[in-house]
């Protein structure tokens, strides 16, 4: 009788196939499973299952058992990566609109497996599950994968052979179709993260709120996945820019976490600390986040410790005239100039440097409500205080008597555009706002402040900033109120919608009356002073009693859900538009 041939490893191409010739050399070499378990080291089961397709084995187990058997480990060592590459091609290819369309052959000379992440990109971003790559190294065992298509879920298990190295991955970023070569899952994962990061019209603020979570929570292993997607990003940004040109990111970098932070110095510190532990000071990302954190502090983070020297030079853009129909003595008008945006975190610091702390963000709107005199039946004492200041600290030009003042809702109108032929909108004639237009909370954003002047498809003809979104802004609504000192919080309303507000229910010509809401912890109103000549004081009175008798048939419609849009203690009600949607 024949003796039995040995079973030839370079036939091999399928797990099924490795599986099938293993049992023949086991059954060759007269070896039990348990004697394979004891002269090798491994556990019966993995020699059971290296038998049986049950998994493929790892190439030190192979390398074992082979040699028990009495084999040469390295065609067997062959086969077992030829496996893996056909593995791996396969589960790349099965998903049709999933990584790597066109035929099995690589799309780059030298790589086994060319992987295109725009395609996982999108479906990652339709899904709603970004923060996947930041905060863990998806696998099929993620309860959060069961809602995506089969070969979406079973991409991870794929991956399983890049832990050997034993298969060469390229992959093509979205960003600009940079090609990386992938080494590991981790990596890939993190690719991932920092193409969405990038792909989001080329920012990378996305990212920098993620890090503030994953800050906060001090997880190693989520640490460790956002150090790597941080480290890529830069890969990506220097493999299409030389080192000289990648000033940008460092400088919106620093810019996003000073914003994310919103007015708080020690949030934003952590976060900046972290990062520069990430890039080191030798590093060439590492020395630009440095420098453009030294600029940032140096030029737009007021010194509140000496703010008393400080100039209150506020832009200002003049506004008018505005008519006004004065019985007996015909038509007239009069103009104004108000604050190119609203009152800021900087002008604050200028104005009552008790009222910041140190390191906020100065190009923040300042938003009311932090202190007792900010919010209800006090902030009228607040205003005339503020007003007050703004005389001091500015002065004026010889010859003039400017007045500071809260602008009234006549005024309000004029300033932003839309006295004159009544649109809703500060920048014109087109129908809804976008996210180019206005700060407002839109579908997939969390609603939050920004920082002033930073949309400039919102301005006004004039030159006006931000009057739609972001915060709402206190305007004089009662004529009588004029004449008040403090006026009382009746003689108040909110006009220009804030950062909380749906796109729909955003309107220059809604004006929303303070309600009381007491516990109400949103903080999203501001406002923005104006000046006026003093013989014009009965001119603005007569204009705010035209504007009010012009909306008598728009009576006010008040929530019967209010919420607290006024400063934490005092919400609003819709005057000329439906409430909001719940935020």
């Amino acid at each position: 009788m024949a003796p039995t041939p040995s079973p030839d490893p370079s036939s091999v191409h399928t797990a099924a196939e490795l599986a099938h010739a293993l049992l023949e050399l086991r059954e060759k070499a007269g070896r039990s499973y348990q004697s394979l378990a004891g002269a090798t080291g491994l556990s019966t089961s993995t020699v059971h299952g290296m038998c049986t397709e049950r998994s493929l084995p790892r190439p030190d187990s192979l390398r074992l058992f082979t040699k028990a058997c009495g084999a040469d480990p390295g065609p067997w060592l062959e086969a077992l990566v030829r496996v893996r590459r056909g593995q791996l091609r396969r589960g790349l290819l099965r998903g049709g609109s999933g990584w790597s369309r066109g035929t099995a052959q690589p799309a780059f000379p030298g790589a086994d497996v060319t992987i295109r992440l725009a395609p996982w990109v999108n479906i990652w971003e339709q899904k709603s599950l970004c923060h996947l790559p930041l905060r863990q190294v998806p696998g099929p065992e993620d309860a959060e994968l069961t809602d995506i298509s089969r070969p979406l879920a079973a991409f991870p298990l794929s991956l399983g052979p890049l832990k050997d190295s034993s298969v060469s991955v390229e992959a093509v970023a979205q960003y600009r179709g940079i090609t990386v070569s992938v080494r590991s899952p981790e990596q890939f994962w993190a690719l991932v993260g920092a193409d969405i990061a990038l792909a989001r019209d080329g920012n990378v603020l996305w990212l920098v709120r993620q890090s503030e979570v994953l800050i906060g929570r001090n997880d190693p292993r989520q640490l460790r996945q956002l150090r790597l997607v941080w480290l890529t990003l830069f890969q990506l940004l220097l493999h299409s820019d030389a080192p000289e040109a990648c000033d940008w990111p460092p400088r919106q970098i620093v810019e996003d976490v000073y914003h994310v932070a919103r007015a708080r110095p020690t949030r934003a510190k952590k976060i900046m600390d972290w990062l520069l532990e990430v890039f080191p000071a030798t590093d060439i990302m590492g020395s630009r986040l440095r420098q453009a954190h030294e600029r940032y502090v140096a030029e737009r983070l007021p010194d509140v410790s000496h703010a008393d020297a400080l100039p209150f030079t506020r832009k200002l853009v003049p506004v008018g005239p505005v008519d006004v129909v004065v019985p007996g003595d015909g038509t007239g008008g009069y103009t104004f100039q108000v604050m190119r945006s609203p009152l800021t975190v900087g002008d604050m610091a200028a104005l009552w440097p008790e009222r910041v702390e140190k390191g906020a963000d100065p190009r923040l709107p300042y938003v009311l409500g932090a202190w007792d005199d900010e919010r209800g039946d006090a902030l009228g004492r607040f205003l005339k205080a503020l007003i007050d200041r703004c005389l001091l600290k500015s002065g004026s030009e010889p010859g003039e008597k400017w007045i500071w003042a809260v602008p009234t809702a006549a005024e309000w109108l004029a300033l932003s555009g839309c006295a004159a032929d009544g649109r809703p909108y500060p920048w014109g004639a087109e129908p809804a706002p976008t996210p180019r237009h206005a700060n407002l909370s839109f579908p997939g954003r969390r609603p939050t402040v920004q920082p002033v002047e930073r949309l400039p498809s919102g301005r006004t003809p004039a030159g006006v900033w931000d009057c739609c979104g972001n915060v709402h802004e206190v305007v004089e609504w009662r004529p009588d109120g004029l004449a008040r000192a403090e006026p009382a919080l009746s003689d108040l309303r909110l006009a220009g919608g804030s950062h909380r507000n749906g796109p729909a229910n955003a309107s220059c010509l809604t004006f929303r009356p303070f309600v009381r809401a007491p516990g109400a912890s949103r903080r999203n109103v501001g406002l923005r002073l104006i000046r006026y000549r003093g013989e014009h004081t009965e001119l603005r009175v007569e204009a705010l009693r035209a504007f009010r008798a012009s909306r008598k048939g728009a009576p006010d419609r008040r929530r019967s859900r209010g919420r607290a849009d006024s400063p934490a203690g005092a919400g609003h009600g819709s005057v000329t538009s439906p409430p909001d949607p719940p935020c």
